[in-house]
């Protein structure tokens, strides 16, 4: 629904205004694992009574500032009207973005999951198997500032989608050789690039290639396709795991990768000079 709410803001670049949603989601990351250690060694019902209090403020901030003026003055509109062509081009370009979304989070999650086991069963604790994901949302928050800078001389975001594409990639060919804790904080750094350069840079893309009245259905779309790689990650890992080893866990995952970033740019570059490009 946020990213939904942001297609309305027209003062902007829809660059710029995902890269900032992105940047604050991670900055609340940083902030709030920084801040838990300390709390819930206080007292764990305070922990829960400022997590309340923030969505409470929240709310408050929702109700007073979310009256976004193309909301506001928005009239309903039967269901014919909202029937609107969109170009073939730009229709294969999304399909290739919804299908590479549900490839690329399906591997990312490996991340999230498995990889934790495979870690801790090589004798590193947990505590800084955690503090990687500390690293990761400090480092989106720096590189975001740096993509926002970068967007001033590079206009071309499906250029920033291969490279994001590339870097997770990469990422999981740098946990293929990792056996010792350096290794892993390399991998992260690597995985934090390419997932603060692709993951912004897709729902700009969407809101370029979709006409006004449908940008927040293909918004959510976009997060849909998302969630059924989140949720088909764990289970995938954990059956290459038991049938094979997390070396050919890593393997695939690299592999699946780069053959989304092949596939996007070939569909990308045969459809790209007939796409109709909407603000």
């Amino acid at each position: 629904m946020v990213n939904s709410l942001a297609t309305t803001i027209h003062s902007r670049d829809g660059r710029y205004i995902f890269n900032m949603l992105y940047f604050a989601e991670n900055l609340g990351i940083v902030l709030g694992t920084a801040m838990v250690g300390f709390v819930y060694t206080t007292s764990i019902t305070l922990l829960f009574g400022i997590a309340f209090g923030l969505f409470v403020g929240f709310l408050i901030v929702a109700i007073v500032c979310y009256k976004v003026p193309a909301v506001v003055n928005r009239k309903v509109v039967t269901r014919a009207k909202t029937t609107v062509h969109i170009a073939l081009p730009n229709r294969r370009i999304m399909a290739t973005f919804f299908i590479s979304l549900v490839i690329i989070w399906t591997m990312y999650e490996q991340w999230a999951s498995n990889l934790s086991v495979y870690m801790t069963g090589m004798g590193i604790p947990m505590k800084e198997y955690s503090l990687l994901w500390t690293l990761n949302a400090a480092l989106i928050v720096v590189f975001q500032a740096g993509l926002n800078w970068l967007a001033n001389y590079v206009s071309n975001l499906y250029v920033q989608v291969y490279a994001g594409i590339f870097f997770v990639a990469l990422s999981f060919i740098t946990l293929i050789f990792a056996k010792d804790y350096l290794h892993f904080v390399i991998a992260m750094v690597i995985l934090t690039m390419g997932e603060a350069t692709a993951f912004p840079a897709i729902p700009a893309l969407v809101n370029d290639l979709t006409p006004t009245v449908v940008k927040g259905k293909y918004q959510g779309m976009a997060n849909a396709w998302a969630s059924v790689g989140k949720a088909l990650g764990p289970l995938f890992g954990g059956l290459v795991i038991d049938h094979a080893s997390y070396t050919v866990l890593f393997v695939v995952a690299a592999a699946a990768n780069l053959i989304v970033l092949v596939l996007t740019g070939v569909v990308v570059t045969g459809n790209q000079r007939r796409v109709e490009t909407y603000r």
